[in-house]
């Protein structure tokens, strides 16, 4: 094997044999979140990027958005009724997303509340209005000169009716206060506490992808359709990858294919302890990198920079090599970089690449001539 973790306690390099080709999958009927490329139908001709040129909405709207380009601001106005509890959202991002949301007055200047983090990355708030009028929301990426995000706008009437501050909107199950998104899981026990989709299983029990102890039977892992975190919608990653280091010194081994000048980032969604992984190259074999007692949520970045798609193998172990565990590996795509810049289309923030039919332009680049029209350092200005 070439982790041969069944037998030892460190990384050995061995002559596994490799296995096939085999790209991430995303399950049918999963929430899948396209990563932003154009404006959206609400911007118009005179966009919606103030509060004087607010898209009116009511309550009970729900629509996916994009902020796009950089630096666009998404605002609407709605009408609110004093002594009634509302809830704003920004949710159900793309993986490399992250929404800022803001509640505004009457007047569309005073802010009343805000909210960046919520479930993960995406944005939501209540809040109780004391006189009845048009309030203003708005929406922009929490990196607001280099963002972009797909989303989807809420605004709802608050729900709550077990009690436990989530909504009925994000409670997977609104009339137990003991289950909401992140609540502590009891694994094993049928009941899926933390609106994962599943319930976690008992870290001693062998997960369904069994035997996948070297490269050889490595199984494919799932590549999440939104942003990783925001756990009660990405039933894609949590569902099917849902693994068990079951005894002392066993390693689950998984596979990812990458596309041609493409790069990928791996994340441990969860794990009930510390793990070790190792990152191998199509063969199998050769050991890329290593990380080793990794105790929070970690990834793996891959860069795939030839012209063919590659498979890469990725082996998980307790970093003790004794203790069990229960973990969720799960992938998203970066993006491609066929201009050789070193900067990925679908990147976070200001290490996305604004135009990857041209080298010269990324995030890096400085921007020389400045009102050209090009915005050659992606940062939503071509005079910065």
């Amino acid at each position: 094997m070439v982790l041969c973790l069944a037998v030892a306690a460190t990384l050995v390099i061995g002559g596994c044999s490799s296995g096939s080709d085999g790209g991430g999958v995303l399950i049918a009927g999963s929430s899948a979140v396209p990563y932003p490329t154009a404006k959206d139908a609400l911007e118009g001709a005179a966009g919606n990027d103030t509060s004087a040129t607010a898209t009116q909405i009511s309550v009970g709207y729900s629509r996916q958005l994009t902020i796009f380009p950089q630096r666009d601001k998404d605002w609407f106005q709605v009408d609110l009724t004093a002594g009634t509890e509302y809830e704003f959202s920004a949710n159900k991002i793309c993986a490399t997303c992250d929404t800022y949301l803001s509640l505004y007055d009457t007047d569309g200047v005073t802010v009343l509340a805000w909210n960046d983090d919520y479930v993960g990355y995406d944005s939501a708030l209540q809040y109780t209005p004391g006189l009845t009028g048009t309030y203003y929301v708005m929406v922009r990426a929490f990196e607001a000169t280099y963002g972009v995000d797909t989303y989807t706008l809420g605004v709802r009437t608050f729900v709550d009716t077990d009690g436990d501050g989530y909504s009925t909107y994000h409670d997977c199950d609104d009339n137990d206060n003991t289950i909401y998104p992140w609540a502590t899981e009891i694994p094993g026990d049928g009941i899926d506490q933390d609106c994962s989709g599943t319930d976690q299983p008992l870290e001693t029990t062998a997960d369904n992808k069994e035997n996948d102890d070297e490269p050889a039977t490595a199984r494919s892992m799932a590549m999440s359709g939104g942003y990783l975190w925001e756990i009660i919608y990405r039933s894609d990653i949590y569902q099917p990858n849902t693994r068990t280091i079951e005894a002392a010194a066993e390693a689950d081994f998984m596979k990812v294919s990458v596309p041609a000048h493409s790069a990928i980032a791996v994340d441990l969604a969860m794990a009930t302890g510390c793990m070790t992984s190792g990152l191998f190259d199509s063969d199998g074999v050769t050991l890329l990198d290593e990380i080793a007692d990794t105790c929070v949520q970690s990834d793996w970045w891959i860069d795939n920079v030839t012209g063919s798609a590659k498979t890469y193998y990725i082996g998980y172990a307790a970093s003790d090599w004794t203790s069990t565990r229960t973990y969720v590996p799960g992938w998203y795509s970066l993006g491609v970089d066929n201009d050789g810049d070193g900067y990925y289309t679908k990147d976070w923030g200001p290490s996305r690449d604004c135009d990857d039919s041209d080298a010269a332009i990324h995030f890096g680049a400085a921007e020389i001539t400045l009102d050209d029209g090009i915005d050659s350092n992606c940062n939503g200005d071509d005079n910065s």
